[in-house]
């Protein structure tokens, strides 16, 4: 069973896609700001689907991308998906960042059907490199 692991600093968001995912058959766990995300990266040895809010304070979801990314280990043992309410428009960094490493993009409002997708994706891209 594949875990998810839901990195949002809004409580509203994370306790909708908890519902969504958990009704779905997945285990979830949340952190509400990126430290205490990466965090929970580090300390697992499991193979982690991550739904990563970019917009949050302090350390944002890009700051979390860069800490998995200099870390191997942890780039090959999760699977991130960022996620957004930004505009069409993403800062040039995290788009060129997101192209180069294949990561897919949530905007918000989130649309059930493309959650639940684009995290089943990603766990299948767990069970390949696992």
């Amino acid at each position: 069973m594949t875990q998810v692991l839901v990195i949002d600093d809004d409580v509203q968001t994370r306790t909708y896609l908890r519902f969504l995912l958990e009704d779905e058959g997945y285990r979830v766990a949340e952190a509400g700001d990126g430290h205490a995300g990466l965090r929970i990266m580090r300390e697992t040895t499991d193979h982690l689907v991550v739904l990563l809010d970019y917009l949050m304070p302090e350390f944002n979801g890009f700051d979390v991308l860069q800490a998995v990314h200099a870390d191997p280990g942890m780039f090959q043992r999760h699977s991130v998906i960022i996620m957004t309410s930004y505009g069409r428009i993403m800062p040039f960094e995290l788009a060129r960042y997101m192209t180069a490493a294949d990561i897919p993009l949530l905007r918000k409002p989130f649309d059930c059907d493309q959650v639940l997708e684009e995290v089943a994706e990603a766990s299948q891209r767990l069970v390949l490199f696992s």
